[in-house]
């Protein structure tokens, strides 16, 4: 019998989000919380990614390292599982759970 794994995956949490960038500065205002938020570009780009479709820190880490130019070694992916957490923390993203998966 083979184990079960579950994946965790993100999603961009609902409600209306504006976005601004100046240079290097991403800007989103939240406003089912009346918040804005200051975000670099990896926060950026996992927020874009996140409100087209579910993913896991691997997937996200991986899409993001290949669009910025670099592989996604287990540092950048602990970073980004960092950054994941603290979206969640700010309330612009949220976990889903997806079945088991055989192996």
């Amino acid at each position: 019998m083979t184990p079960n794994i579950s994946r965790e995956k993100w999603v961009l949490a609902a409600g209306q989000l504006e976005w601004e960038q100046w240079d290097d500065i991403h800007i989103v205002f939240q406003h089912a919380a009346g918040k804005t938020h200051f975000l670099n570009t990896v926060s950026h780009l996992l927020l874009q990614r996140l409100g087209a479709s579910p993913q896991d820190s691997q997937t996200a880490a991986n899409d993001i390292a290949q669009e910025l130019g670099f592989d996604a070694d287990a540092e950048f992916v602990d970073q980004i599982e960092k950054t994941l957490t603290r979206l969640e923390q700010l309330g612009l993203i949220s976990k889903i759970r997806e079945a088991p998966v055989e192996t």
